[in-house]
């Protein structure tokens, strides 16, 4: 999973209410630390001890406790809260956060102000900003510390971090607690959505209302969109409709960016009456043409559908990173995905879309990035059948017990391994991957020449836990063959 480096502290605690969240007893320090990637035992340590006061001081018992016992560890119990909930209110007490908010709100504050609003030094304000602030650097993006605390840069870089963020961090303007007048905003996203003329729901109508509202505060400042030639002449290829009269203060740029940035950015569904005809005859889509091959060649075809879905988002990253010039780090952020546990889950499908990528990347190097990745494994996950997830393996089950004790002993190796790996039962050891019995057939099946080197289990007739354990162990060695071979 990607992790926000802008809001390091607060992210590592949610990280941490993250794993805790999946256990239901108490879990030692040491055990946590090694759950979570590059974080000291100590660094937990202090987070947790943090937390317990954090969360004993925002929520009642009845909502959420985090408890630390010496001799058992760390336990966190929600009960009616979630923890996007409690990563909120950790935000809105984070230095950096607030400063943050107040850049994107009127681009400088007074130093002064912050220093005494937070009880914290100048020195330490400054230590805070260097140490955090670097990493805007990637969106040329600058925050400068004199007798005011200033961020400078592009004002298209301004605009699509500002929305990014607060839809990563917040998801729905109604959940930003320091806009004022959210019905306001969506009122209006509201007006936007019936001039375009485009279905909705009002889950999306809430994050095109983030968008406006970043647009609308830098309108109301008359801080001016400047577009390069390059952007410009790309402007001009779209057939965007006109700027509706219900939004006077704004340009036509304004508005444009606006759409663009919706458009490509690719959070829901949304389909704005944008003519992009001009813009894709200057794209190769070579790169295009040869993953969607490769997706064919490693697991299934793709309908026409699936086609102009990949088609569709092909296009949309061209406009985004080359248009509205979005850094792929913001998007690899919001689209994060937690890749162990999808790497634990499905291990099969994993290994082959990691297959796949090396193909990719064989063909055009240059997109041998951390987004494009991202992209390839999402598409693929989204695509693929639930049966093309697992491996799927044939079972050679060999009893001198009755059918019907046999018919058990399938479903409980069927049921176990269900998460893992699709067994299918033959009746003949020719078609089988794996032989499985209850008395040591292998003998005589050599000598048969029936075994052909196929792994043989013996296993209890009430299959217990270390039967399936040498069983699993099998199916694990015949996956790895295969994805190999």
């Amino acid at each position: 999973m990607v992790h926000d480096p802008l809001f390091g502290s607060v992210d590592l605690k949610r990280r941490i209410l993250d794993q805790l969240d999946n256990q239901m007893t108490f879990i030692s320090i040491e055990t946590l630390a090694e759950s979570i990637d590059g974080v000291s035992v100590n660094a937990v340590k202090k987070a947790c001890e943090e937390l317990k006061l954090f969360i004993k001081k925002q929520f009642k018992p009845t909502e959420a406790t985090f408890l630390i016992s010496r001799s058992k560890g760390v336990l966190y119990n929600r009960r009616t809260v979630n923890n996007r909930a409690v990563s909120t209110k950790l935000l809105n007490e984070d230095i950096f956060y607030n400063i943050i908010r107040e850049l994107y709100l009127k681009r400088s504050v007074s130093t002064t102000r912050i220093c005494l609003k937070h009880h914290i030094s100048e020195s330490q304000l400054r230590r805070e900003i260097n140490k955090r602030g670097a990493f805007l650097h990637d969106y040329n993006l600058h925050i400068s510390v004199g007798s005011r605390i200033t961020i400078k840069g592009p004002e298209t870089a301004i605009r699509t971090s500002g929305f990014t963020y607060l839809f990563f961090i917040h998801r729905s303007i109604l959940n930003v607690s320091w806009v004022t007048d959210p019905e306001y905003y969506i009122r209006l996203s509201k007006d936007i959505i019936r001039y375009l003329g485009v279905e909705t729901t009002d889950n999306i109508i809430q994050i095109v209302s983030l968008i406006y509202y970043v647009t609308q505060i830098s309108v109301l400042d008359k801080r001016k969109l400047v577009l390069d030639e390059k952007r410009i002449s790309y402007f001009k290829e779209f057939n965007l409709p006109k700027v509706p009269s219900f939004l006077p203060s704004w340009s036509q740029d304004d508005w444009e960016f606006m759409l663009l940035t919706i458009y490509a950015v690719n959070l829901f569904r949304f389909d704005i009456p944008i003519d992009i005809s001009d813009f894709k005859q200057k794209i190769t889509t070579q790169p295009l043409e040869e993953w969607m091959a490769l997706y064919e060649k490693t697991f299934c075809p793709l309908t026409r559908d699936q086609i102009t879905y990949v088609e569709d988002i092909y296009y949309k990253d061209m406009i985004l990173f080359k248009v509205v010039q979005i850094n792929p780090k913001i998007m690899i952020i919001i689209n994060s995905v937690d890749i162990d546990r999808l790497k634990n889950q499905y291990p099969y499908f994993y290994n082959k879309t990691i297959k796949l990528w090396h193909e990719f990347i064989t063909l055009h190097k240059s997109k041998n990035n951390e987004y494009v990745f991202l992209q390839s494994l999402l598409l693929s996950l989204y695509f693929t059948p639930i049966e093309k997830l697992l491996p799927h393996i044939n079972v050679f089950l060999f009893t001198d017990y009755p059918v019907v004790i046999s018919r058990f002993m399938q479903n409980r190796l069927t049921f176990y391994f269900a998460r893992s790996y699709q067994l299918f039962f033959k009746t003949t050891i020719d078609e089988a991957d794996i032989v499985i019995g209850t008395s040591d057939i292998s003998t005589a099946l050599r000598e048969n020449g029936k075994l052909n080197g196929l792994p043989f289990v013996i296993i209890n007739r009430l299959i217990s836990e270390r039967d399936l354990y040498l069983v699993e162990k099998q199916l694990t060695s015949i996956v790895e063959s295969k994805l190999y071979e």
